[in-house]
């Protein structure tokens, strides 16, 4: 019986943490977009033209 519960709380701890870690990864995601679409409003022209098919390929 101890171990049917031991069992159930790792399948807790290990759903809870693949959430935990996907949530993280995809605001990380997010904040890196956000990043480069500010950085490509932001870039001085002659910059901007080099980064332009950078950032349109990123910000899609």
């Amino acid at each position: 019986r101890a171990r049917t519960k031991v069992r159930a709380f790792v399948s807790k701890l290990l759903v809870f943490t693949v959430i935990f870690l996907m949530k993280g990864l995809f605001l990380d995601l997010w904040l890196l977009h956000q990043t480069y679409y500010r950085l490509c409003k932001t870039a001085p022209l002659p910059y901007l033209k080099r980064f332009r098919k950078v950032c349109i390929s990123i910000s899609r």
